[in-house]
């Protein structure tokens, strides 16, 4: 897995922290669920909130919103 950190744009914030933030949510939760769901909605929302969302595909937003629901609708986060 630490291999795979060697290939993200440090550069670019968006691409930075939703890598950062799912490599550290993995270990933290001891959950990849966890970890990938918090990959997928904080990337999602850093490129929404950024205004280049047509960079990303609309499959991402859908599995964003679908975390979302899951975290919110099952009482006690899961």
């Amino acid at each position: 897995m630490a291999r795979i950190v060697v290939g993200i744009e440090w550069g670019e914030i968006s691409e930075t922290v939703p890598g950062f933030l799912t490599t550290t949510a993995m270990p933290a939760t001891f959950n990849i669920a966890h970890g990938l769901a918090t990959g997928f909605v904080s990337y999602a929302g850093m490129k929404l909130v950024g205004g280049r969302w047509r960079e990303v595909h609309w499959l991402v937003f859908a599995i964003a919103a679908l975390f979302i629901w899951r975290y919110l609708a099952i009482p006690g986060g899961g």
